[in-house]
């Protein structure tokens, strides 16, 4: 058998065995991921956020805007809530033509929040959100937190180990509220000027 067999031979052999190996990972890495959390889905198109009305807080200090979030999808998700503030953790975003504007009423880091609450799948839970007192413009955006996948105590101290090496990303991620709304504003007299929902076909400026 002639060299030039032989090499075509052995490079047959090598393409082969890298498409095996391929095939290999293509199976077990959705699996281990799966398992350990690496590629856990946020399910952000199955969950919904409405505001669909306004309510004085307890301590008539502020106007709070009321929320529903729809969990659609087959996972547990998680809101983020702030005892002392009454309320869950938001962002209220103004589009604009030069960029977003962005106010955000409570810290950024979910490890300040006072605890979470599940909103099932196939469910809805109402809440409320604080607002801007300046009368600007917007969409309130809700924060939420993707639910760790339940494993049996073997799977789950396994996953425990990979995080430690592999930290895993964050599970938060936003649901905009379609409705667009006109924050209360507070005028120089100390009276508050109620807050309003804007024309669906509202042009942003």
């Amino acid at each position: 058998m002639s060299k030039s067999t032989l090499t075509a031979i052995h490079k047959s052999q090598v393409l082969r065995r890298r498409l095996i190996a391929g095939a290999i990972i293509l199976v077990v890495l959705p699996t281990v991921a799966a398992v350990f959390g690496v590629f856990d889905g946020r399910p952000t198109e199955q969950v919904r956020a409405a505001l669909i009305g306004f309510e004085q807080s307890d301590d008539d200090q502020s106007i709070l805007g009321i929320v529903v979030v729809t969990n659609m999808s087959s996972k547990v998700v998680r809101l983020l809530t702030a005892h002392n503030f009454a309320s869950v953790y938001c962002r209220f975003v103004t589009r604009s033509s030069t960029g977003d504007v962005v106010w955000a009423p409570l810290p950024s880091s979910s490890s300040q929040a006072s605890g979470t609450y599940d909103v099932p799948p196939r469910s809805e839970a109402r809440d409320y959100v604080r607002l801007p007192n300046d009368g600007r413009k917007g969409r309130v955006m809700v924060i939420l937190l993707g639910a760790q996948q339940k494993l049996p105590s073997f799977l789950a101290s396994l996953r425990r180990a990979w995080w430690k090496l592999r930290p895993p990303r964050s599970q938060s991620f936003l649901v905009q509220c379609d409705e667009e709304i006109e924050c209360p504003r507070l005028r120089p007299d100390g009276s508050v000027e109620p807050p309003r929902l804007l024309p669906k076909d509202r042009k942003a400026p």
